[in-house]
C-alpha cells in the first residue's frame, strides 16, 4: 500500500477511531478467537501416535514390538 492510499484509508477510518472501538484490536481478537477455535481441532501428537499402533504396528508387526512400542508411547506421552 502507497503513501497516499494509506492515507487516504486513515481518514476514512477516523470516525470509527474517534467513536471509540478500536480497529486494531478488533482484528486482535477475530485473530486471537480464530487461533484457538483452530488449536481446538488440532491432531495431537498422542492421536497421531495412536493411528500409528492401531493401524501399522499391530498388524504389520510381531506382538513383541508391539509391546516395546506401545510401552515407550505410553512413558512419552501419558
Amino acid at each position: 500500500m502507497g503513501f497516499p492510499v494509506a492515507i487516504a484509508e486513515w481518514e476514512l477510518k477516523r470516525p470509527a477511531r474517534d467513536n471509540g472501538p478500536d480497529p486494531a484490536a478488533e482484528k486482535r481478537v477475530k485473530r486471537q478467537s480464530l487461533v484457538v477455535s483452530r488449536a481446538l481441532d488440532a491432531y495431537t501428537v498422542k492421536q497421531i501416535c495412536m493411528g500409528y499402533m492401531g493401524g501399522y504396528l499391530e498388524p504389520n508387526r510381531k506382538q513383541k514390538g508391539v509391546l516395546e512400542v506401545r510401552r515407550m508411547f505410553k512413558s512419552m506421552l501419558c
